[in-house]
């Protein structure tokens, strides 16, 4: 089974996560959980750009740029 990206906006933290899953439902119920939130209030979204990170789970921050996103230094 092929596990797709799906992200996450944290607007309590203004924080946007990536996590790869087989469906919706299992994305948010993984990001529920790491973030001590209520599943019912979590909304997910598809980052197609992302699927083919799945595998390694790391992202090049170059491509985050590319696709719009925003990465803060520290």
């Amino acid at each position: 089974m092929k596990l797709k990206a799906y992200g996450w906006d944290d607007e309590d933290y203004d924080e946007s996560h990536v996590v790869w899953a087989a469906t919706p439902g299992k994305a948010k119920a993984l990001l529920a959980s790491e973030h001590d939130r209520e599943f019912t209030e979590m909304r997910v979204y598809r980052v197609p750009w992302a699927d083919k990170y799945g595998a390694s789970k790391i992202i090049p921050a170059k491509e985050f740029l590319s696709n719009g996103w925003e990465l803060n230094c520290t």
